[in-house]
């Protein structure tokens, strides 16, 4: 089973929508719209970008590892800067994103 949107009205009376997983986990919840046909555009707009939108990486550092966690750390994703921006190398990190699809425009 693919993945779903759901549109819900909030704590404030705004419309929202969720993307949903496959699995069931909510993956996107979206900002706050006035109306439906907001939602139903912003709802496109992640449709189009989700399958060719980049990803940019503007973490800073990484997040503390652990304690509890056994085994070597895991490798971050080697930076290379390009034009101003930061792109990521391809790394291995098995389990996680590929590397390669983190890619910025220059």
């Amino acid at each position: 089973m693919s993945g779903h949107f759901e549109v819900f009205i909030d704590a404030y009376s705004h419309f929202r929508f969720r993307l949903i997983g496959p699995r069931g986990n909510t993956l996107l919840e979206s900002g706050p719209y006035e109306d439906k046909q907001a939602v139903a555009v912003a709802i496109f707009d992640v449709r189009e970008c989700a399958g060719t939108g980049l990803v940019e990486d503007h973490s800073t550092k990484p997040l503390p590892r652990s304690p509890s966690v056994s085994g070597p750390a895991p490798r971050p994703a080697s930076a290379v800067s390009t034009g101003g921006r930061t792109a990521l190398k391809r790394v291995s990190m098995a389990g996680t994103m590929h590397p390669d699809a983190m890619t910025h425009r220059t």
